[in-house]
């Protein structure tokens, strides 16, 4: 089974084209609603994983470090690895997770 990017890129739009292709589209008319992660070029996707996961530990580091007194913090970790494990094991494709419909 190929890695979920790869199942995705690969499957076409409703209007025939590949998605890594509509995402590139998107991308070059800066339109993209996520230009991070729906992007042909793998470094870029792994940057953007990266800094989100920096991210995610300077958020759990406010909750540890700070009180609010008008709010509560919260942090739930999203677990998309086992969500895909999980996915890959089910009859249908793994690109239909990610909104990528195979036609």
């Amino acid at each position: 089974m190929q890695p979920a990017w790869i199942e995705c890129a690969l499957a076409r739009t409703a209007i025939g084209v590949t998605y890594a292709a509509f995402y590139d589209y998107l991308n070059c008319l800066e339109i993209s609603p996520c230009a991070a992660w729906m992007n042909s070029n793998e470094t870029y996707r792994d940057g953007a994983s990266e800094r989100a996961a920096e991210l995610n530990q300077v958020y759990l580091e406010i909750i540890d470090e700070y009180n609010f007194t008008r709010f509560d913090m919260a942090y739930f970790d999203y677990p998309i690895f086992d969500v895909i494990e999980y996915w890959e094991v089910r009859p249908g494709h793994l690109p239909t997770l990610f909104g990528c419909s195979v036609i």
